[in-house]
């Protein structure tokens, strides 16, 4: 089943500011996605390595491809902070 393997990166003050995610055909596929791409992130490699992050994986319906980008920004919060109620 396809996942989506979210990892955030914990700030020394506790805050979250960074999110990473990982599309996947499975979980050990997205694992190795996240490991991959921590060995040249700047931010997210030192992070990784320093257990710093924290992860959650998700089972979601189907991979995303580029159209699910614009369903993204339709889903954003207004410039009054509500989201659009189309739904």
């Amino acid at each position: 089943m396809p996942v989506a393997l979210h990892s955030w990166i914990v700030e020394k003050d506790g805050g979250i500011r960074v999110r990473h995610t990982f599309f996947a055909d499975t979980e050990e596929e997205a694992d190795r996605l996240l490991k991959q791409h921590a060995t040249g992130c700047a931010h997210f490699g030192p992070a990784t390595a320093a257990g710093e992050t924290i992860e959650v994986v998700e089972d979601i319906d189907e991979l995303p491809d580029a159209e699910a980008l614009e369903d993204f920004e339709e889903d954003e919060p207004d410039d009054d902070g509500e989201e659009d109620e189309d739904d």
